[in-house]
């Protein structure tokens, strides 16, 4: 799907979305050269291990660029204010499927940043500052 941009030219979502991907790639790369001590050592095993190797290609296509795919796809066909109560309660989903499978445990910091997310979402959903 194409969208205009504030020039009025014709931009194509699918071109900015593997922008997207492709930079955060990048700098991804980037930052674990900087954290990790190890990450020579990691590559090689990837590099040389075949079973690692596609371990690696499964997450970045199935995982990264397929999902991030289809989330694209899918807010095509919903508005721009459920496509931002949808991202907006996206590390709400994760935390809670983190402490259900992975038996996570989530910090009081934590849930009281939740809990302003949902009390953001509610008063967003009210329309209560339009009123005003």
């Amino acid at each position: 799907m194409s969208q205009k941009d504030e020039n009025g030219e014709t931009v194509n979502s699918a071109t900015l979305n593997a922008f997207t991907l492709f930079f955060i790639g990048i700098f991804t790369f980037i930052w674990t050269l900087q954290s990790s001590q190890n990450v020579l050592t990691d590559l090689k095993v990837v590099v040389q291990e075949p079973s690692a190797f596609y371990a690696v290609m499964w997450l970045a296509i199935v995982s990264t660029i397929t999902g991030n795919y289809l989330q694209g796809e899918a807010f095509k066909h919903i508005s721009s204010e459920v496509a931002s109560i949808i991202l907006t309660t996206q590390p709400l989903w994760s935390a809670g499927i983190a402490c259900l499978v992975l038996d996570e445990h989530l910090t009081s910091t934590e849930l009281s940043g939740g809990f302003l997310l949902v009390v953001a979402f509610i008063l967003n959903t009210l329309n209560l500052f339009d009123k005003m």
